[in-house]
């Protein structure tokens, strides 16, 4: 199944995101009430990758609401003039965070719909001297707010 971004949301959004949990949302608040003027819209958990695989006998109507929820799923896709953004919200962000960012850019450049470049960005509350390193290392933004 390719890439689900879902609805498009306005720059200007401020609710709670589609399937962010509080804590995030409290980071993603932060972040936003400071950045959000770069953006021009914004994409909330976007579902990205193949899934896992369909069971034998599942009904047609109910294989592609299979795949949807077992596909990867990215906490924000920022839309900029010039690229992009792949973010993902996490609180005290350690290797699991570089684990899925890592994830969410192979899987959505596999099946990329847009033609701006990717970029890629944990955004969270605390991270420590070891990832920063590692994430800098690997291309992808720290935002600590």
């Amino acid at each position: 199944m390719p890439t689900d971004l879902g609805p498009l949301f306005p720059a200007d959004y401020t609710g709670m995101p589609p399937h962010m949990g509080s804590h995030d949302f409290t980071i993603w608040q932060r972040y936003h009430a400071v950045y959000g003027g770069r953006y021009l819209g914004y994409y909330f958990d976007a579902a990205v990758g193949q899934g896992a695989e369909i069971p034998e006998g599942t009904p047609d109507k109910l294989a592609r609401t299979w795949t949807r929820l077992t596909q990867k799923r990215i906490d924000v896709i920022g839309i900029r003039k010039d690229a992009v953004w792949i973010i993902e919200v996490r609180d005290s962000a350690g290797t699991s965070a570089l684990g899925a960012i890592l994830s969410y850019i192979h899987l959505l450049r596999n099946d990329n719909p847009f033609s701006l470049p990717l970029r890629a960005a944990v955004l969270t509350d605390h991270s420590d001297r070891d990832m920063q390193s590692v994430m800098r290392d690997y291309g992808i933004l720290l935002l600590e707010v």
